[in-house]
């Protein structure tokens, strides 16, 4: 194995081919109304798909392909509305301003 494999495969107990099986398979693509979105799936057949709009968990399936979020058939994909349902993924910026 390279210097340059070593750096990019965690160490772990598994030989490289069983990282490799293992490592998660990522896409950066359009969704609803032309937002960003990223899907993430794993080898077993599970994933999850996350829109940048809001940080917005809006599907996640296991590796049956069952979802197991829900997502209201009422949700609007456009901003400034809330996607409803799923799982918003928050990271407050909260401060008090000085007068």
């Amino acid at each position: 194995m390279s210097t340059n494999e070593k750096d990019k495969i965690p160490s772990s107990p598994l030989p490289s081919s069983s990282l490799q099986s293992l490592t998660p398979f990522v896409d950066f693509s359009k969704g609803i109304n032309g937002l960003d979105k990223v899907i993430l799936r794993d080898s077993r057949g599970s994933s999850a798909e996350v829109y940048l709009y809001g940080g917005h968990v809006t599907s996640w399936k296991n590796d049956h392909g069952e979802e197991l979020l829900f997502l209201s058939n009422k949700a609007v994909f456009k901003p400034p509305k809330a996607i409803r349902g799923g799982i918003p993924i928050c990271f407050p910026q909260l401060f008090w301003k000085k007068r």
